[in-house]
Formats: C-alpha cells, structure tokens, sequence
C-alpha cells in the first residue's frame, strides 16, 4: 500500500466501519435497561442453588473438554490451570449456553437460559478490568455478571460467581493509559508509546515489554475500534501526554529494533511495506502529524478497504514479537 499522504489539518471524523463496530460491541457490556432487568427476575432464577449448581457443573465439564482438547490450552496454561484461562473458559461455557445441545435441554441453567433468550432476553461475552486491577472475561446475561473463570486469578476462590452487574466491580477499558496501567500490575508488562513504528502508531499506539525484554504492540479488542470512532483522539492522548507519552524505550531496545529493521529479519522481514520503517526520531511532538496522517488514509478509503487496511495492521501487530 502506498504511504499516506501526510497533512497537517484535522479531518472530520470517520464513522466506525460497521464491521469493525460490531468488533467493538462483541466484548463491551450493553445497555441494559428496566425490560432487562424485568426479564432476569421472572426467567432466571440466578439466586437459586439449583441454578449454581448446573452452572459448576458446566464449569467442571469445560474443565475436562479443555483439557482433553489438543488445541483447547497452550502448554503454559495446562501448567498452571485455570490462573489465566479466563477466555478459553468463558468462550466455552457461553458456546455452551448459546448452543444448548439436546443433552442439556434438561438442565436448570440451560433451560432458565433458553427461555430468557426467547424472550429478548440478553447474553454475551464481556472483557474488562474487575476490581481495578486485572483483565477478565465474563457473560453478561441481562444486568446479572455471569463469571464461569472467578478463579483464574486466584485458585482459592469458587470457580463461578454470579452478581448484579453493577455489583461486579466491573469497567470497561476506555483509555490506552488505563489498559497501559492494568497491564502493568496485572501482566507485570511495561508499556511505552509506540513512536518507533509511526505508520501504525494511531491504530495500535502501546508497544509492551517483559520482564526478559520481549517487545508486542498490544491490541486490546475493545479498544482499538473505539478509538478510530472518536477519531484517534485515544491513541493521541496516549502517544502526546502525560507521563505514557515521554515514555522511551530503553536505549538497548531500540538498538535492538533498528537493527532488525535493517536486517529486515524477524517480523521486518515479513510485514508489509507501510509496517517496517522505524523512525526513532519520533516522539510526542510528532503526534499531531502522525495522526493527521491516519485521518487523511481513512478519509480516502472506503469503509471495505478501511477494514480490510484494519485488520491487517492487527495480523501485522500481532506477529512483532521479539526476544
């Protein structure tokens, strides 16, 4: 693809593809209003032991298809199950309620589940930070958290909760400086502005670090198609102010980068063209120009191609992982 064309004025702002709106919407929490609330109540008997009862149980059959499954877990999480296996477990347990197979027709959840749905009740995944400090995947079914992985943060507590939503201490993530600082306590990762890589900077402007130095652009879910809704203004608060923004990147890293760009090893041996150049001279001064640069690219497409550009920026990040 050819570089963009950089201008300096501000475009208007874009309307979200709605295939990345829908991106957006799979994992953030949805209205969920007096009719809701009303249906919970008269459908779902979530405070009932019956109800409890076959939820654990589905958690103690996802627990052993997961387990069973050759792709179910990575080698990491097998060892230290369930800490850390909240999406794998969540996505099973609501494929399983979605679903509803013959064989759980039965079951008092599947069935309360059913019916609730039925009758425009709501259930679908959500992924946030819980208690202010870690990452989480739950469903929400109405205004109830429905938690099927409460303990892949901490083993000793019981593998399901289920409370009113707004008792969940549950946010959705709405700034890469709020990402940036759970990600620190929680993962023990490092977050710096992305500054190297100024092509993609105002889709994916947190690059992370380990411990042992490994480098990743993250790509929170939620997050990303949010921001180009509210015409990257969230990437250019973190990427300009604040103390996220004069963040550097420890001089040994960059070394390291500017020499895998030159050798065009690793991931620059494979990313595309518009991916690879790293400018280290860029910083929070070059934000508005970076910026502007991305405006100007989504103004020119159409919404097809803009998500298609979208999506391949993700594929590209998700392979910068260097040792």
């Amino acid at each position: 693809m050819d570089e963009p064309t950089w201008l300096s004025d501000t475009l208007h702002c874009p309307m979200i593809p709605p295939t990345l709106l829908q991106f957006e919407q799979s994992e953030t929490v949805a209205a969920a209003g007096l009719a809701q609330g009303t249906l919970v109540e008269e459908l779902l008997p979530w405070t009932g032991s019956e109800f409890l009862s076959d939820l654990l149980r589905l958690r103690s059959e996802i627990d052993e298809t997961l387990h069973a499954a050759d792709d179910g877990l990575t080698p990491e999480m097998r060892a230290k199950y369930p800490l850390g296996a909240c999406k794998p477990i969540r996505d099973a347990g609501l494929a399983r309620l979605l679903g509803c197979s013959a064989a759980d027709e039965t079951r008092p959840a599947f069935q309360a589940i059913r019916r609730f749905r039925s009758r425009g009740g709501l259930v679908k995944g959500i992924w946030g930070i819980q208690k202010g400090i870690y990452f989480q995947n739950a469903i929400q079914a109405g205004d109830l958290w429905v938690d099927l992985a409460n303990d892949t943060v901490d083993r000793t507590r019981v593998p399901v909760e289920i409370c009113r939503l707004a008792d969940a201490r549950f946010e959705e993530i709405e700034s890469f400086g709020r990402f940036a600082e759970v990600t620190r306590v929680y993962w023990g990762l490092e977050a710096y502005p992305n500054h190297i890589l100024p092509a993609v900077a105002a889709i994916l402007p947190v690059l992370l670090v380990s411990p042992e130095g490994a480098m990743r652009l993250a790509t929170p879910k939620t997050l990303l198609p949010r921001n180009i809704r509210l015409d990257y203004s969230l990437a250019e608060e973190f990427l300009r102010s604040g103390d996220w923004g004069a963040r550097c990147l420890p001089d040994p890293l960059l070394q390291r980068l500017d020499q895998l760009a030159h050798t065009r090893s690793g991931w620059f041996a494979r990313a595309p063209a518009w991916c690879t150049r790293l400018a280290l001279a860029a910083g929070p001064d070059d934000t508005a120009t970076v910026v502007a640069a991305e405006r100007t690219e989504r103004s020119r497409l159409d919404d097809t191609d803009y998500t298609r550009r979208f999506f391949e920026m993700i594929r590209a990040a998700s392979q910068l992982v260097t040792n």
